[in-house]
C-alpha cells in the first residue's frame, strides 16, 4: 500500500554494500589554461569517485650548456 515498496527502480548499493541514496553526475569542466600549465579532466568512468586531471607544464627555465670556468 505505502510508497515504500518500489519494485520499478531496485535501490543501488555501493562496493561496501551501502545504500546509495541518489544517484550523482559530474560536470564536464572546460580547459584550463595558464602562461605555464594547462589542465584538462580526464574522461569520466562511471562507477568511479575519482575523475582524474592531466597536467602539461611548459618550461619557464632555460638550459645553458655548461662552459668551464675561467682560470683565475
Amino acid at each position: 500500500m505505502g510508497g515504500a515498496d518500489n519494485t520499478d527502480n531496485p535501490p543501488d548499493f555501493n562496493h561496501l554494500g551501502d545504500m546509495i541514496m541518489a544517484q550523482f553526475t559530474r560536470p564536464k569542466v572546460p580547459q584550463g589554461v595558464t602562461e605555464y600549465v594547462t589542465t584538462t579532466q580526464k574522461e569520466i568512468v562511471p562507477g568511479q569517485f575519482h575523475v582524474g586531471y592531466t597536467t602539461e607544464w611548459k618550461s619557464f627555465q632555460k638550459e645553458v650548456p655548461y662552459s668551464t670556468p675561467k682560470k683565475p
